[in-house]
C-alpha cells in the first residue's frame, strides 16, 4: 500500500523537547524525539503492525534528520524564567538561529 506522508515539527513544552509527528494519509502514526539516551519513536494506530513499521522506516529516518537542525531539541538547560511561549520558541530554534 502506498502512503502519503506528512511531518510536523513541534515544541512539546510539557515534555520539554522538540518532536516530529509523522502522519500517513492524515492519521498520526508516530512521534519521534531524542533524549540524552538516544532516539525514540512512539507508534500509534491499532493496525500498525511490525510489517507496516518497516514501510515507515525511511520517514522516521527523515524525521530524525529534520530534528537534528533544532539545537535545543533535547530541552536541556533552558534559560531561567521562560514562559511556556518562550520555552516553545527556544525549543524551536534552529542551527542558523531562526525558528520554524
Amino acid at each position: 500500500m502506498a502512503y502519503t506522508f506528512s511531518r510536523t515539527i513541534l515544541a512539546n513544552v510539557d515534555e520539554r523537547r522538540t518532536e516530529a509527528e509523522v502522519s500517513a494519509d492524515g492519521a498520526l502514526v508516530a512521534v519521534v524525539y531524542e533524549t540524552e539516551v538516544g532516539w525514540h519513536t512512539e507508534w500509534f494506530g491499532p493496525a500498525l503492525d511490525w510489517r507496516e513499521r518497516e514501510v515507515f522506516s525511511e520517514e522516521i529516518t527523515s524525521a530524525r534528520e529534520a530534528l537534528q537542525r533544532y539545537i535545543h531539541r533535547l530541552g536541556s538547560a533552558p534559560p531561567a524564567g521562560l514562559s511556556r511561549e518562550g520555552l516553545a520558541s527556544w525549543l524551536m530554534e534552529k542551527e542558523e538561529g531562526s525558528g520554524q
